[in-house]
């Protein structure tokens, strides 16, 4: 039976692993995902102008120190993506969790991605150099202390399985033991007492435990070593976690001292080791382990499936709170560009210039599927492309020549003959078009071009 205890001791230190890595380590990573000893802050005020000086600060008094943001990247997948906005990134060691559920990608810290931000930062900055530039911004710093996930999740969602696998242990010590009480009874008629039995039985399963738990975690360990995902904290968790497992197989050796207790000496003696209805109730134990067997089988795989979702969507919301309407999205400099003239023509500029100058490529189509089909066709057909792209990937001729630059130097409709019968109503249309895309922003009180230039068009066949 020392092989079956052996073998036994094995599958479920392998079980317990599994356990451990997709659950109580799995939060533990979730819950420090920033840099080893850098400390969070957050900035009471996160308007574009403290944001920028803040970095403006940092990167030009503190470069010797770390910055870090994280971002956790919402995917349609069970995966969770984070990405870790580091400065300077070559001080940080880009090293994977161990947690196979999570990825993380790491990138330099510019100046556009702290205006992203929502004014959570990790730095090792002391705590007398935050109060300076906190006096330099004229702003509160304030500690942050990021919304943990609990470790009582996973007894919540998983409590019928703990206590369903608590009850699988006991009834396989409880058939170890009762297949060694022809041994137990030998030992009682030589004089060792119940106590002297048990201490030999805790004995055995501490030794093949400790083994087989040690090998386990020195592979597992190297592996992750050599993977660039060791981390010291899964070592020092990993052993206190199966340290508690011991105890609880201790506790199931413990209680087998019941058993031992109907071991009769006459009984040994004929040959027997338990009477006729102790036998039975045995019998009946191996009946019920069986199916209590496959039981937890079936709800541990539909258990952590539900496990993982549950803490996805908790990790969903969490990391929803306290951003704008979307992730990384600052509306006050939106607000601000609309409500100033000046600034907004600007950006439209420089987005101008960026697509015209720096050989980019613009193609927007509408994707309304069967929603539109009842609108003329070149209503549902309508492109939106720039000169780039019409330059490089049509063959839009006018006359049988090439379009020349003079083309793009006004507004012009231009139809081809095979559309000439609608050429009014594709004209109409593209002039509203081109008027509703140029005056986008008018509901916010900034009308930047109005129905007159229409004079200006030309309609070509």
């Amino acid at each position: 039976m020392k092989k079956f205890l052996k073998i036994f001791i094995f599958l479920e230190v392998i079980l317990f692993a599994y356990i451990f890595n997709t659950s109580i380590y799995n939060i533990y990573e979730k819950n420090n995902i920033a840099t080893e000893n850098l400390k969070g802050y957050v900035l009471e005020e996160t308007s574009p102008e403290i944001l920028d000086k803040f970095y403006t600060i940092f990167t030009e008094e503190y470069s010797q120190n770390k910055l870090e943001l994280i971002n956790n990247t919402l995917t349609s997948t069970d995966k969770s993506v984070y990405d870790l906005y580091c400065y300077p990134l070559n001080e940080f060691t880009q090293k994977q969790p161990i947690s196979s559920s999570i990825l993380f990608q790491y990138h330099e810290l510019q100046k556009e991605d702290f205006l992203d931000s929502v004014g959570v930062f990790y730095t090792d900055l002391p705590a007398n150099a935050i109060k300076e530039i906190a006096s330099q911004l004229s702003v509160a710093i304030n500690n942050f202390e990021n919304d943990a996930i609990p470790y009582s999740m996973v007894l919540e969602l998983n409590l019928l399985n703990f206590v369903i696998l608590f009850i699988v242990l006991q009834i396989i010590y409880c058939i170890y033991t009762s297949y060694s009480l022809k041994k137990i009874g030998i030992k009682k008629s030589m004089g060792f007492s119940t106590i002297h039995i048990l201490k030999e039985q805790i004995t055995s399963v501490i030794k093949y435990f400790a083994v087989i738990c040690l090998v386990l975690l020195f592979l597992l360990n190297l592996y992750y070593a050599l993977t660039n995902r060791y981390d010291f904290s899964y070592l020092a968790t990993s052993v206190l976690f199966f340290i508690g497992v011991l105890a609880i197989n201790i506790l199931c050796v413990l209680i087998t001292s019941i058993l031992i207790k109907f071991v009769s000496l006459e009984a040994m003696i004929k040959n027997k080791t338990l009477n006729s209805g102790t036998n039975i109730v045995v019998q009946a134990i191996k009946i019920i382990f069986s199916v209590i067997i496959a039981i937890t089988i079936i709800s541990l795989l539909n258990q952590g499936n539900s496990f993982r979702q549950s803490q996805q969507a908790v990790l969903d919301y969490k990391y929803l709170d306290g951003y704008y309407t979307a992730n990384g999205f600052n509306s006050s400099e939106y607000d601000y560009a609309l409500a100033n003239t000046d600034i907004l023509e600007k950006y439209s500029e420089q987005t101008l210039e960026m697509y015209n100058h720096n050989h980019s490529l613009l193609c927007d189509f509408r994707t309304d599927g069967g929603l539109q089909t009842s609108r003329p066709y070149y209503e549902q057909q309508l492109v939106i492309a720039n000169r780039n792209y019409l330059n490089e990937f049509s063959n839009i001729q006018l006359s049988g020549k090439p379009l020349g630059e003079d083309i793009f130097s006004e507004p012009t409709v231009l139809v081809p003959h095979k559309y000439k019968n609608d050429e009014n109503s594709i004209s109409e249309y593209i002039k509203q078009e081109y008027f509703r895309l140029m005056n986008y922003n008018q509901f916010y009180g900034c009308l930047l071009y109005t129905s007159d230039a229409a004079d200006e068009w030309m309609g070509r066949c």
